[in-house]
């Protein structure tokens, strides 16, 4: 059963399907585009003055007065760096557009990377002590943080904020830690120095920290059998050198760099005895055997 609607435009009854009443405006086109181009007087949501506009563009939501307004209208000021921005008009409808960028929103949202580096450091110790990390560690030890995007040795990131300057590419965040134990999560500023690759080796071997002699797994021999060696060498024979590089099964110049002091230069010379008195120690007889 048809039902009986008003035209908005001209006041006339008409009929309508039932399905369509709760839609149905106008009576026919005519009064519809009359409507659509009827003109409105609102005020400027951004300058306040009144304006006259079609209801067709007030529906479609305009609210400005010129496209002057409407730019100003989505301006915004970032909350991070204070910079002038447009934003879509749906993000400023629901308060979310507060930042210029996402690497504004980033930093806005993240701690500040010093105090962040600190929070993770426990200094209960006191001053002199290590400092341990309390992050994420690497294989080796070494605390592991992030600078931005970029992963980091926390150690080093200390450093750079102790000289106040960022290390070069040469530079090596080294460890001097109480008692020569230098611990690589350690971030106790008193305990750090920056030195170059060659430093940073010399300052492990000073402190009996590289595998050197027998705590290599490649060496061919031990303590003893080099001080043997040596003990042998103080009182040189003729074919001594050959005799020795048999029985240790290794080359001629292999002996002479031991002799000259060029290899194994860690292990202390014993005193000098006769060379009749000089025995292989007794893994070298078990491997001879």
């Amino acid at each position: 059963m048809p039902v009986q609607c008003t035209c908005q435009t001209c006041g006339a009854i008409y009929s309508v399907k039932p399905h369509k009443a709760s839609g149905s405006k106008f009576c026919s086109w005519p009064c519809k585009w009359k409507a659509r181009g009827e003109s409105l007087t609102i005020a400027c949501a951004t300058c306040g003055e009144n304006f006259a506009l079609r209801r067709s563009e007030y529906d479609h939501g305009t609210r400005s007065c010129s496209m002057a307004c409407k730019v100003a209208a989505w301006t915004r000021s970032c909350d991070y760096c204070g910079q002038s921005y447009r934003a879509q008009r749906s993000l400023i409808k629901a308060g979310l557009s507060r930042y210029c960028s996402m690497a504004c929103k980033n930093a806005a949202l993240v701690i500040p990377f010093p105090d962040y580096v600190w929070a993770k450091i426990d200094q209960s110790a006191g001053p002199d002590a290590c400092w341990p990390w309390t992050g994420a560690r690497d294989k080796d030890g070494y605390g592991v943080t992030h600078i931005g995007k970029k992963h980091a040795k926390a150690h080093r990131v200390i450093l750079e904020i102790k000289i106040g300057r960022p290390l070069t590419k040469g530079e090596m965040a080294c460890h001097d830690c109480p008692n020569g134990d230098d611990h690589p999560w350690c971030c106790n500023p008193l305990h750090l120095w920056a030195g170059d690759a060659p430093r940073n080796a010399q300052d492990a071997s000073k402190k009996g920290r590289t595998l050197r002699g027998s705590r290599n797994v490649n060496a061919r021999f031990v303590d003893e059998e080099i001080r043997h060696i040596r003990a042998a060498l103080a009182h040189p024979t003729r074919g001594i050198v050959a005799q020795l590089a048999r029985e240790y099964r290794v080359s001629k110049s292999t002996i002479e760099r031991i002799r000259n002091g060029q290899t194994w230069t860690h292990v202390s010379q014993p005193p000098t005895e006769s060379p009749e008195t000089v025995s292989p120690p007794q893994e070298t007889q078990a491997r001879l055997i």
